[in-house]
């Protein structure tokens, strides 16, 4: 084969996988003798599948935990049929997964789930940046800088999400791998979250008003005076400071 041809070869094959359709290579590759042999290249599509649904699985452990290791494979081998990875790996796979399972789950809120689960694999894959410190703020002031004149970002690895079920709590205890003891409330109301990674780990948590107002007016452009000024507006001196060093110290903020 030429390289053009080995790569239409390799094109076809590829789809084939996906879909589990000939097509093209029974049309271009295969002869009538070679097309006997279609019950032996059903092994490599179920290898595919198998291979996706395992990765659907890794990615949402607490969504497996939920529904139970064998309703979750069986949903998930549906999903994996149909939906087939579209890029060359199985990294991140999954997307509209947690709303396939709203429409295939007597759960309301496992998509709620499912979305912290892959938002927790995002944030480890994802590129954490150098962290704006104390120290680099007394820096900057000891060498007559002024701070509210200061405009930071957020770091690379920080996400925030919107869940309409205050689920997260008990995602954390099933994440950690804790027993649950008692019978849990699962409250049909948004809540918004917090993802970063700090160091090696993935941090999570729920956002306060006014930590959410710092990061909106951050992400909005303002100094980090005027974002004291309207935090201090709407809830006071008190907690413009706590929810300033509170960001500050969860490494989230960058310049």
């Amino acid at each position: 084969m030429s390289d053009e041809q080995l790569s239409d070869f390799f094109g076809s094959f590829s789809s084939f996988l996906k879909s589990g359709e000939f097509g093209e290579l029974s049309e271009n590759f295969l002869t009538e003798e070679s097309k006997k042999i279609n019950q032996y290249l059903a092994i490599y599509r179920n290898g595919f599948v198998k291979a996706s649904v395992e990765a659907l699985k890794n990615s949402y452990p607490v969504v497996v935990n939920m529904l139970g290791e064998d309703y979750f494979m069986g949903l998930a081998r549906t999903y994996a049929v149909n939906n087939p990875s579209s890029t060359g790996t199985l990294v991140g796979y999954g997307e509209g997964f947690s709303e396939y399972l709203v429409q295939n789950s007597k759960l309301p809120y496992i998509s709620s789930v499912a979305r912290l689960d892959k938002a927790w694999l995002q944030t480890l894959n994802s590129v954490d940046d150098q962290p704006l410190t104390a120290e680099d703020l007394a820096e900057i002031s000891e060498s007559g800088g002024d701070i509210d004149q200061l405009e930071l970002s957020l770091n690379g690895s920080v996400s925030v999400m919107e869940n309409d079920y205050q689920i997260f709590d008990l995602w954390v205890q099933i994440k950690s791998g804790n027993d649950i003891q008692s019978q849990v409330e699962i409250n049909n109301q948004k809540e918004t979250l917090l993802f970063w990674k700090q160091g090696l780990e993935v941090r999570a948590k729920v956002l306060s008003d006014s930590e959410l107002l710092f990061i909106d007016l951050l992400n909005s452009g303002n100094k980090l005076g005027a974002i004291a000024e309207q935090i201090t507006a709407r809830f006071g001196d008190e907690e413009v400071s706590e929810t300033f060093s509170n960001l500050l110290v969860s490494g989230i903020l960058k310049r």
